[in-house]
């Protein structure tokens, strides 16, 4: 399914110094509630600038982590500190188990192609 590349453990507050990753990676951010919008905001943009194409928030209260994460990169792209063709997707999890969220992404960071059946063309 998926290899762990990662793991990090980040406290409230707290921004590692750089990005441990320099490839094209998915980020699975497991959060425990709500956090400080001036700290979501800087993570947010640490995030946006590292090679992540794909994060996903699961947890309560996660669309404020997707909505985070959307405007880091509206902001930096607008601001000129961002390739205008940088695109992260986000979803949240908020109400389903991890599986489900683990489920959901699969597909997404797969290198095999969807199955024909039930794709919409």
């Amino acid at each position: 399914m998926f290899r762990i590349l990662k793991e990090i453990s980040i406290s409230e507050g707290v921004l590692p110094p750089v990005y441990p990753i320099q490839v094209p990676h998915y980020v699975l951010l497991l959060c425990r509630g709500d956090v400080d919008p001036d700290w979501q905001c800087e993570v947010a943009k640490w995030i946006v600038h590292s090679t992540a194409t794909t994060v996903s928030a699961w947890g309560p209260h996660t669309t404020k982590w997707d909505d985070a994460i959307d405007w880091a990169l509206i902001l930096e792209q607008h601001e000129g500190g961002m390739d205008p063709n940088r695109f992260v997707l986000t979803t949240w999890h908020d109400h389903e188990p991890i599986e489900d969220t683990l489920e959901f992404l699969e597909p997404v960071h797969s290198d095999k192609p969807p199955p024909a059946k039930g794709c919409l063309y």
